[in-house]
């Protein structure tokens, strides 16, 4: 995880809690299983509860979790390429060290 700046800090609504920060997968997870929680507490409403805020929370909840499996999927993208950048630069570096080994 990068270091956060004061300016980071700043923008937390409580800027000590920038030492005690989960991962972003954590946060992307968690704000994934969040979405799915109001999408059934949504489908719970009572029938007497106005559709127009049934919808505006199906929106809420809908941009929520596009947001959360989007960053999830992003990610993973990057694990996944900073793992395989990882994995040529050993294979690169035994490749040499094989050469070094002949002479």
């Amino acid at each position: 995880m990068r270091e956060l700046t004061t300016a980071d800090a700043d923008a937390l609504h409580w800027p000590a809690r920038a030492h005690c920060l989960q991962s972003l997968e954590e946060h992307a997870n968690r704000t994934a299983r969040l979405a799915r929680a109001l999408f059934i507490a949504i489908d719970g409403l009572d029938s007497g509860t106005d559709d127009r805020d049934k919808m505006a929370l199906f929106e809420l909840a809908s941009d929520v979790a596009d947001h959360a499996t989007a960053t999830v999927y992003a990610f993973n993208l990057e694990h996944d390429r900073r793992r395989a950048e990882a994995e040529a630069a050993h294979k690169a570096d035994s490749v040499v060290f094989e050469k070094d080994e002949r002479q």
